[in-house]
């Protein structure tokens, strides 16, 4: 049984920087993150069913992913801007090119939130040209010697 608050996704879903506005079925929805194997969404009504097609537009492109309703919780609707619904829901099926689309999508993320943490990480890497045989850690330096 699930503890509240416990991580049940396999995968991360990365933050939208700009919501994308789309529609589930026929209800109106905000995209607020997305993520290989599915998305999360704001809404104002609940869905008619549990699985339907979701769609969005990326870049000019219209995608369209069959989706099923994974959760549905209540969120302030101050909050979220009026919505108080927010689903997650898991990808079925890319139709079309939107599998394609989605990729594409999913890559710009990935870029521009490592690209955000390159900027501000304390563990970004510091990587400085070494001379050959004469880049040795000091624990070897003393072996080296020892074997000249």
């Amino acid at each position: 049984m699930q503890t509240s608050g416990e991580e049940r996704r396999e995968f991360q879903r990365l933050i939208l920087g700009q919501p994308h506005a789309g529609t589930f079925q026929s209800v109106p929805v905000v995209l607020i993150e997305m993520g290989i194997l599915g998305t999360r969404v704001l809404h104002k009504v609940p869905f008619e069913s549990q699985r339907g097609d979701l769609r969005f537009v990326h870049d000019g492109n219209v995608v369209t992913m069959r989706c099923e309703v994974v959760r549905t919780m209540e969120v302030d609707p101050a909050r979220y801007g009026g919505a108080g619904l927010a689903s997650g829901m898991r990808f079925l099926a890319a139709l079309g090119d939107s599998g394609n689309h989605l990729r594409a999508m999913l890559v710009h993320l990935v870029s521009r939130s490592l690209e955000q943490r390159g900027e501000t990480s304390s563990t970004q890497l510091r990587i400085t040209p070494g001379d050959g045989d004469r880049t040795v850690r000091g624990a070897d330096e003393d072996a080296a010697g020892q074997a000249v």
